[in-house]
C-alpha cells in the first residue's frame, strides 16, 4: 500500500513539473508493450487518463489482449494491488487534489473523480486516507 501512495505521490508530482526525470527503466522496456513494466504502464496510463468514466476490467483486460481472471492475477502479481483497489486509489488522490485546490462540493468532486454513488466515495475515501472527504479538506484548508 505504502508503495503505491508513494508511486501516486510522484506521479502527482511529476504532472507539476516541467523538467525531464530520468528513469532507471531502459526507455525501450517502457515503451515495449510486451515488457512486464510496459503492460504495466499501459494500465496505468489507461487509468490515469480514464479514471473519471466508469472503468471496466474487461475492457482494461483486452487492451493487454488477456482474459479478465488472468488479466486480474497478472496485476495483482505485478503491483501487489488488486486492480479495483488501484483504480479506487487513483480515484482518491485526485479527489484530493479537487479538495485542496477548489471550494467544489464534496459529492460534485466525488462525481468528478469516477465514483457515481456517494456512499461509496466516502467509504473508500476513508479506507484509503483513513479519516473523510470533508474532514480531509478541513484539514487540509490552512
Amino acid at each position: 500500500m505504502d508503495r503505491l501512495l508513494k508511486f501516486l505521490a510522484f506521479l502527482s508530482h511529476l504532472s507539476t513539473k516541467s523538467t525531464r526525470v530520468l528513469s532507471s527503466i531502459p526507455a525501450s522496456e517502457v515503451k515495449d508493450p510486451d515488457s512486464l513494466q510496459g503492460r504495466v504502464n499501459v494500465v496505468v496510463e489507461y487509468v490515469m487518463e480514464n479514471c473519471q468514466q466508469p472503468i471496466r476490467l474487461k475492457t482494461v483486460a483486452d487492451l493487454l489482449d488477456m482474459k479478465e481472471t488472468y488479466f486480474s492475477r497478472f496485476f495483482h502479481q505485478a503491483t501487489g494491488h488488486r486492480f479495483t483497489d488501484f483504480v479506487n486509489r487513483v480515484r482518491v488522490q485526485r479527489a484530493c487534489v479537487l479538495l485542496n485546490e477548489t471550494e467544489e462540493a464534496i459529492a460534485d468532486i466525488s462525481q468528478q473523480v469516477g465514483f457515481n454513488n456517494f456512499a461509496n466515495f466516502s467509504r473508500q475515501f476513508r479506507r484509503i486516507r483513513g479519516i473523510s472527504p470533508q474532514a480531509y479538506r478541513k484539514m487540509h484548508a490552512n
